[in-house]
């Protein structure tokens, strides 16, 4: 409130580029590309958790109101639970669940289900 610290912070990376440090099987490749943006955010450690859940559906408005992406995907790491809970209750499904080359970082990416897009 005082505009002297970062609360979070919101990042828009293509999807394609991302998988080449994972593990991606031809459907799970079909399943992200089918995203036209990844979508990563992340507050500080000490926030009120239940400024994620408003973090996450203003984010999500804010892209449908003022951007032309098409389908955005959510991304979120190995321990992020309530990160994917709350992507669920915001109606986004989990299109994948990716492990990194080298077998020490897991991701999962939701989106809005392909069926609600052109």
């Amino acid at each position: 409130p005082d505009a002297q610290r970062v609360l979070g912070s919101v990042y828009l990376e293509e999807t394609a580029p991302f998988m080449d440090a994972y593990r991606v099987d031809a459907a799970t490749r079909a399943a992200i590309v089918s995203c036209d943006v990844r979508v990563e955010a992340w507050l500080r450690s000490d926030a009120d958790p239940a400024l994620e859940r408003l973090m996450l559906a203003a984010v999500r408005a804010w892209l449908h109101a003022a951007w032309p992406f098409r389908r955005p995907c959510w991304g979120s790491r190995r321990g992020m639970s309530v990160r994917r809970l709350l992507l669920e209750e915001l109606g986004l499904e989990q299109i994948a669940a990716i492990t990194s080359l080298d077998g020490t970082r897991r991701f999962h990416l939701h989106a809005e289900a392909a069926d609600r897009h052109p």
